[in-house]
């Protein structure tokens, strides 16, 4: 749950940062993280231990 809950964040803080309402650098890496959650999840759920 805790990737998942992580996956949601950075979601959240790409859309804030596409919107505009969160400019600057921060908010728009931690959105690029969303892949590397998707990842994870993928892993996850294939029952393999994620790196």
């Amino acid at each position: 749950m805790a990737a998942l809950k992580w996956g949601v964040i950075c979601q959240s803080f790409a859309w804030q940062h596409l919107r505009g309402e969160a400019p600057g650098l921060e908010p728009a890496l931690i959105g690029r993280r969303v892949s590397e959650v998707e990842l994870h999840l993928l892993d996850l759920m294939e029952g393999r231990e994620a790196a």
